[in-house]
């Protein structure tokens, strides 16, 4: 037996038979076919007798491992009103009307410090502080207490 060497494989020369392929790229094609695993190749059908029962099993192919699904979130700010509002909670993520009640905010000091620059000083520039109208709506969640939005005049 001779040693492998590095080189191109030995020359055969070939003759056809009858009923074999006739150029060697076909017998090529042949012998790769027959090099194929018997695992690869498809069982024969099965022809059943009559009265007799078979079962036919066959392979399901491996799972395809699924890339994972990321679901992004985006927060849109909440146009709030002087009233209570029906949203959902970001903290909680309850479905609640929000519990509202108003504190000063820029609008009741501009008009506090206009006032007193027109010479209202005698008591008469806290009015501002009086008017619900003028007065910033805070809205909370009754559930967790979380503070949901502001409605600002100003």
């Amino acid at each position: 037996m001779a040693a492998p060497s590095d080189g191109p494989p030995p020359y055969v020369a070939y003759q056809a038979q009858p009923g074999q392929p006739s150029t060697a790229w076909q017998w090529q094609q042949q012998q790769q076919q027959a090099a194929v695993p018997p695992a690869a190749v498809p069982p024969p059908p099965v022809i059943a007798q009559p009265g007799q029962t078979t079962v036919v099993v066959q392979q399901q192919p491996p799972p395809v491992p699924q890339p994972p699904t990321v679901i992004t979130t985006v927060a849109m700010p909440m146009r709030m009103t002087p009233y209570p509002a029906h949203v959902q909670c970001p903290s909680c993520h309850n479905s609640v009307t929000t519990v509202t009640y108003q504190e000063n905010g820029g609008a009741v000091w501009l008009a506090a410090g206009v006032l007193l620059m027109m010479g209202l000083w005698l008591g008469c520039c806290l009015i501002p502080f009086c008017i619900p109208a003028l007065k910033d709506t805070v809205h909370v969640c009754p559930v967790c207490k979380f503070t949901v939005g502001k409605h600002a005049q100003i």
